[in-house]
């Protein structure tokens, strides 16, 4: 399943959003957490753990209303479908 998932060309491998009240900090330990086996209520992500070198991946982060954090990430998951023709290689639902 992850080979299928590939985007070859595409630098951006995930695209995800962090609300509620731990906001950033929370789904970052998520991520990690389930990285290492531990169970999280939240499996988004999950596919990056199968890259060969996901240690070496880096983050970024935009802060923006609580509000507005589903549609911005729904437009950012669009803006690379348009460019590369389907979701990031993580993202397994939008």
């Amino acid at each position: 399943m992850a080979e299928q998932n590939w985007i070859r060309g595409a630098s951006v491998v995930y695209i995800g959003k962090a609300g509620g009240a731990a906001g950033l900090r929370q789904r970052v330990r998520q991520l990690i957490d389930f990285a290492y086996g531990k169970p999280v209520g939240h499996r988004g992500g999950r596919m990056l753990w199968h890259l060969a070198d996901w240690k070496n991946l880096q983050m970024q982060w935009r802060i923006c209303d609580a509000g507005r954090a589903d549609r911005i990430e729904s437009e950012l998951i669009e803006r690379f479908r348009n460019r590369h023709g389907d979701r990031p290689f993580a993202n397994m639902v939008k």
